[in-house]
């Protein structure tokens, strides 16, 4: 029997903690910026900076050290490093469980070099297969149009669609629409963005979890 379950998983703070990302490409950065100027413990300066609230963390560290280098670069090594991450063992488990029976598809905006690189280091390919990948710069639209997650019902037609994400703001409101099952992750609070429960209806999620491993009960 074909599975007649299709999950929509976000990648951000739902199958991985993006604070992670965060530091590995501080690390990266820090790394950069010692081998050139030999300007020691540059990451725990940076983590400090982010943690008191700077908005601009890399331009703090260039004034604070007088460098010359031009932020844009720190960007791109930011943004375009292999992050050094790794899955978390539920968020395994629940993949590993859930492949075989439903149907797998992540929705994220963002670029597709970065996007890439962290599927790749989280070994996220071995449970999502790249065509149901669709990575808003990729495809030319973002999470609230309806652009992917049609196209999920298009390739797998007549099945029951579920979305699980963790931001109210942009995961839901098209899945909604669409009549799929919407489930929001709950902070932890690691999340890098604030979860916002207090919108729209047609904005919230239809059920919540407090862990990821909930999803199978849920399913069943």
């Amino acid at each position: 029997m074909m599975p007649n379950k299709v999950v929509v998983f976000d990648l951000e703070d739902t199958l991985y903690k993006e604070i992670d990302f965060l530091k590995s490409g501080y690390h990266a950065v820090a790394d950069y910026l010692t081998k050139t100027f030999g300007i020691q413990d540059l990451y725990a300066e940076m983590i400090e900076a982010y943690q008191a609230g700077e908005k601009d963390v890399f331009q703090k560290v260039l004034d604070h050290h007088h460098l010359t280098v031009e932020k844009s670069l720190l960007i791109d090594i930011y943004r375009y490093h292999i992050p050094q991450i790794h899955l978390d063992s539920m968020v395994r488990s629940v993949l590993e469980q859930l492949q075989g029976i439903c149907h797998l598809a992540m929705v994220t905006d963002g670029r597709p070099r970065t996007k890439r690189n962290i599927i790749n280091s989280l070994g996220l390919s071995e449970y999502f297969d790249w065509s149901d990948v669709y990575i808003s710069e990729e495809v030319g639209h973002l999470k609230t149009s309806p652009y992917s997650f049609e196209k999920i019902m298009e390739a797998y037609p007549d099945c029951q669609y579920i979305c699980v994400g963790d931001n109210p703001v942009k995961d839901f409101l098209v899945p909604n629409r669409l009549g799929w099952m919407t489930v929001c992750l709950l902070d932890n609070g690691q999340n890098i963005h604030s979860q916002d429960l207090s919108l729209a209806v047609d904005y919230m999620p239809k059920h919540t979890i407090n862990d990821i491993s909930e999803l199978i009960d849920l399913l069943d």
